[in-house]
């Protein structure tokens, strides 16, 4: 399940940079581009499975669990006024992306920084 929750969390990282560096550049040259709305669905599918499964995974931490349970409130509430045919700013939308994109990367960069520097205590013989 660990090596499941991290390749997840790399990916919706990766994915939510794309939309993000996207949404971006479509507003730079005021243009609408095909490839944005594939990025944005990609990104939205794998956002719910990893909140799933980072629901599962992370019970004993407080904190990461506390802000799982937040990502899947959002879902829950995005589900739902998608459901009920509410319009809503676009400024929601970016947000969203934004959260999806911080909250990963944070959750990618704790995942590099914890992990044991291997190539180095090679070279130093140890």
């Amino acid at each position: 399940m660990k090596n499941l929750v991290r390749i997840l969390n790399y990916v919706v990282a990766a994915l939510a940079a794309s939309v993000v560096i996207s949404i971006f550049y479509e507003g730079m040259v005021l243009r609408w581009f095909s490839f944005v709305p594939v990025f944005m669905i990609a990104a939205d599918a794998a956002f719910i499975i990893a909140t799933i499964c980072n629901l599962m995974y992370f019970k004993k931490r407080k904190l990461l669990l506390a802000l799982n349970i937040l990502s899947a409130v959002l879902i829950i509430a995005a589900l739902a006024t998608k459901a009920l045919g509410w319009e809503h700013p676009e400024i929601f939308g970016v947000v969203w992306y934004f959260y999806i994109f911080f909250y990963y990367y944070t959750m990618v960069i704790k995942q590099i920084w914890n992990q044991p520097l291997q190539e180095f205590s090679d070279v130093e013989g140890n």
